[in-house]
């Protein structure tokens, strides 16, 4: 596996590309092509991968013509001290058995990476459980797919279009984020890949590949013991690999992070950002404070307010990562943490606690595209209704394809995720690379495996917080749901 080195350019820091081997890419833009200049480029088949110094990668192949790259981190939990090689060689030779064998073996992995494999003269590419890494590909132009729709945009010379300038003026949107609805981006002619679908390279057609078969209910103590021995297996691999930092908040999903450490935290750095601005955020440095103290951790708070920009950073963000925010949480991030490569952080749980469906109007098990979109805005799902017509028609998010899994939960799976969460982890990638321990497809369905109440109540998180750390529970945690049976509650008391 290839060592991470230290960064010489913020433009696309933490990009890649991928184009046909016979596709010339010429930048306009003299920035531009001497970042990509200093790339790296790997060929598999007939298409080539360019990405910078920040990404691990290995490469295999195994019998007939499978070729596997791999990008980025892969834990492979059924082989927890395998390295990158390792990994991508077994993914190889499971596609050479079979796309079932080779589809399987990706719900085994954890981390945050992309995968491209040539198998029968195609080319296909996946991404982690979760979509952690973004892959936003051209619809018009010769084939493309990058980490930034901007930087297709850069290469191919399109413009922001009509929809994303209404959309991002809109009221609703500048109160509850950035991202698009669908698979959109602020581009016409360019779309992302979403979570559990494949992008044949040669044909721009997406297909789903999970689920592939209804999910089976989960017991209590099945959950527990597979559960616990997954998030377990992650920290020796990381640690003898990175250094790293791990953020504590006053959330649930939080805790279960901050449990799965037990045994290792006294080697590890945590930290916690707040300002007096944001009430949820004063909550976080009181609650982790109080969890450091108790638990003797490492533990760094410090503030949001008042950060100096990065010049160089503040200059290249609205260029490759416009419209999302400012810079202030990278920037406090840079000044006030040590030296790491990679942030673990604690999102996607509520995808397993039933966010949708803690309302009894998503209850029943059916949906339209004007029901999607009115999960993500119902004041407007009428304009955003072809959006999501579109994702149900490209990422195949129809009944059939779901099977037993609850369509709000595929929907905050694959849209909330894969839309929403992994802008957040693109941006920060100009510091660090990001890992959640829960970004493994095997462990997010075992979660779903429990019964709607208990989830709701968020009873399959306590049930792995008990088992793994205990302690951990002794200072309450602040959420919308806590253990019932009164190990913790919501209103600060133990």
């Amino acid at each position: 596996m290839a060592e991470v080195a230290a960064a010489t350019s913020l433009l696309y820091r933490g990009g890649y590309l991928l184009h046909e081997a016979r596709e010339a890419v010429e930048p306009r833009d003299a920035e531009l092509a001497g970042v990509l200049a200093g790339w790296r480029s790997e060929r598999i088949g007939g298409w080539v991968a360019r990405f910078d110094e920040t990404w691990p990668h290995a490469r295999a192949a195994a019998g007939d013509g499978v070729e596997v790259l791999l990008l980025g981190h892969a834990i492979d939990l059924d082989q927890p001290a395998a390295g990158g090689d390792e990994v991508a060689r077994a993914l190889a030779e499971a596609r050479a058995r079979s796309a079932e064998a080779f589809f399987a073996a990706l719900d085994g992995l954890a981390g945050a990476h992309l995968i491209l494999v040539r198998a029968s003269g195609r080319h296909e590419l996946v991404q982690d459980a979760t979509g952690m890494e973004v892959a936003a590909y051209d619809t018009r132009g010769a084939p493309l797919v990058a980490s930034h729709d901007a930087l297709i945009a850069e290469l191919r010379g399109y413009a922001v279009s009509d929809f994303a300038r209404w959309w991002l003026a809109h009221p609703l949107v500048k109160a509850g984020g950035v991202y698009y609805p669908g698979i959109s981006t602020r581009y016409e002619e360019i779309r992302i890949l979403t979570p559990n679908t494949a992008l044949d390279l040669d044909e721009r057609r997406v297909r789903r590949f999970w689920p592939r078969e209804p999910l089976p209910a989960v017991e209590r103590d099945e959950l527990v013991e597979r559960g616990t021995a997954d998030l377990r297996a992650q920290w020796p691999w990381l640690l003898e690999r990175h250094r790293m930092t791990v953020s504590i908040t006053a959330g649930v999903d939080s805790r279960l992070t901050l449990a799965s450490t037990y045994g290792h935290a006294a080697r590890l750095h945590f930290h916690t950002y707040w300002g007096y601005h944001v009430r949820s955020l004063v909550e976080d440095r009181r609650i982790a404070t109080e969890l450091a103290g108790r638990l003797g951790l490492d533990h760094a708070v410090f503030s949001l307010i008042g950060v100096p920009p990065d010049p160089e950073l503040a200059r290249v963000w609205p260029r490759m990562l416009a419209p999302l925010p400012g810079t202030t949480v990278v920037d406090a991030l840079r000044r006030n943490l040590p030296p790491h490569d990679l942030h673990v952080r604690s999102n996607l749980l509520e995808l397993v606690r039933a966010y949708h469906g803690r309302n009894h109007v998503n209850r029943r098990d059916e949906f339209t595209p004007l029901k999607l979109a009115g999960l993500m805005r119902t004041a407007i799902a009428n304009e955003l209704a072809p959006h999501f017509a579109e994702f149900c028609a490209v990422a195949e998010f129809t009944p059939e394809r779901k099977l037993n899994v609850h369509y709000t939960d595929l929907f905050h799976w694959e849209h909330r995720m894969g839309a929403w969460h992994s802008l957040g982890v693109r941006a920060q990638k100009v510091l660090h690379r990001t890992h959640v321990i829960f970004n493994c497809r095997r462990f997010l369905a075992l979660m779903l495996g429990r019964p709607l109440e208990e989830r709701i109540a968020a009873d399959n998180v306590w049930a792995l917080v008990r088992a793994l750390w205990p302690a951990t529970l002794e200072v309450p945690v602040l959420s919308h749901a806590a253990p019932r049976d009164g190990a913790a509650t919501r209103s600060g008391t133990t």
